[in-house]
């Protein structure tokens, strides 16, 4: 069984070599190695070259060219567009896999069972930072509940590198990268999640993600973040109503996560809060919903989530506002925090209304 290994490759001189090594140097004899030059305007591809002609490890190797810079998504597509591989597997140019990597996933997680997508476990270098990790043993899910519970409840990360994906399964849903978009990871193992119908997970680690400072993520302008992660959450509800998953309670659950990053990320980069936090709440409430009753049954047991989503249930004019103080309530880990700082706003809110009413717009901490 052949896999694809897609390299795009762009500024990653001080990195590409070792990347490129550790391909040739796998265990997994069937692979094809497909490398995007994405215009890269440094010495990476020369670099490429000089250790694919000094190797004695010699590999299918197909070089593809962008004839201008289009972004990791383009890069990644046009790998898609030119692999021949039945599995193929995303790995960035500046990190590394193990020697054994495509042997493990391919013998522990394909087998004969030809899932839909492998996922391995990594390791981080170069960062004290927290990343999501592999929270999964090792197993095989192929109830549809199984699989996206799983991804919903953040127990697989979401970036595309270290997965084995089917490429018929990729093309066959159209799931190709959005181009130009950042945080397009997110966005792409949603919906890949949403339309599989198995996935093997193998505890193994056999990345090695490093990171280094001037990565697109650490570099990102944060009105295109935002802008980015409005993006992406706008895609996932389309997605989940085209899988007719828009009604299902770990996927709800998941996309309010994902709309609290947004609202962290509007608050921490010094939007105008009063409009800005209307603005953010109307197109919030223009998005398709499960309907009050719902979010009433799946959250009524869990404080966090009754937390999360009172805001539903509150009177118009207090909507806005208690969202936009939803970080710090939720900053309070336990149970008592989340309650006391809700109803201490709740209560003094209903009070400054009833004698105040032109009191009650955004809390000061929202106004600064």
């Amino acid at each position: 069984m052949k896999v694809s290994i897609v390299i795009p490759v762009y500024n990653v001189a001080l990195y590409v070599e070792d990347c490129l090594k550790s391909v040739l140097a796998q265990t997994y004899d069937d692979l094809e190695v497909v490398i995007v030059n994405d215009c890269t305007p440094d010495g990476s591809m020369e670099l490429v070259r000089r250790v694919l002609g000094d190797s004695k490890i010699k590999r299918e190797v197909q070089i593809l060219e962008h004839d201008c810079n289009k972004g990791l998504s383009a890069a990644r597509n046009t790998g898609l567009a030119h692999c021949t591989g039945e599995y193929v597997f995303f790995l960035d140019s500046d990190d590394e896999i193990t020697p054994d990597c495509i042997e493990i996933l391919v013998k522990e997680g394909v087998g004969s069972r030809r899932p839909d997508m492998v996922v391995g476990d990594y390791v981080v270098r170069n960062s004290t930072d927290f990343f999501p990790p592999l929270k999964m043993p090792t197993t095989f899910l192929q109830d549809k509940e199984d699989i996206v519970r799983t991804y919903m409840e953040e127990k697989v990360y979401v970036m595309a590198w270290n997965k084995l994906v089917r490429k018929d399964f990729i093309t066959g849903n159209g799931l190709f990268f959005r181009e130009g978009l950042i945080h397009e990871d997110c966005l792409w193992s949603f919906q890949c999640t949403c339309a599989a119908s198995s996935v093997a997970i193998v505890k193994h680690p056999t990345y090695i993600y490093k990171v280094r400072a001037n990565s697109i993520k650490s570099s990102t302008k944060q009105a295109k973040d935002v802008h980015a992660l409005k993006e992406v959450l706008s895609g996932m509800v389309q997605y989940a109503a085209y899988c007719t998953l828009e009604h299902n309670r770990h996927v709800f659950s998941f996309i309010e996560e994902e709309k609290l990053r947004l609202l962290y990320a509007c608050r921490n980069y010094g939007y105008d809060r009063i409009s800005f936090a209307r603005e953010v709440y109307d197109w919030f409430s223009s998005l398709p919903g499960p309907g009050l009753i719902r979010i009433f049954l799946w959250d009524v047991l869990k404080t966090r989530y009754c937390v999360r989503d009172a805001h539903y249930f509150l009177p118009a004019a207090l909507r806005v506002a208690y969202y936009w103080s939803l970080p710090e309530y939720l900053a309070h880990r336990s149970r008592h925090g989340y309650k006391f700082r809700f109803y201490f706003w709740f209560f003094s809110s209903l009070i400054r209304r009833a004698f105040f009413p032109s009191s009650v717009t955004l809390p000061e901490a929202a106004t600064e």
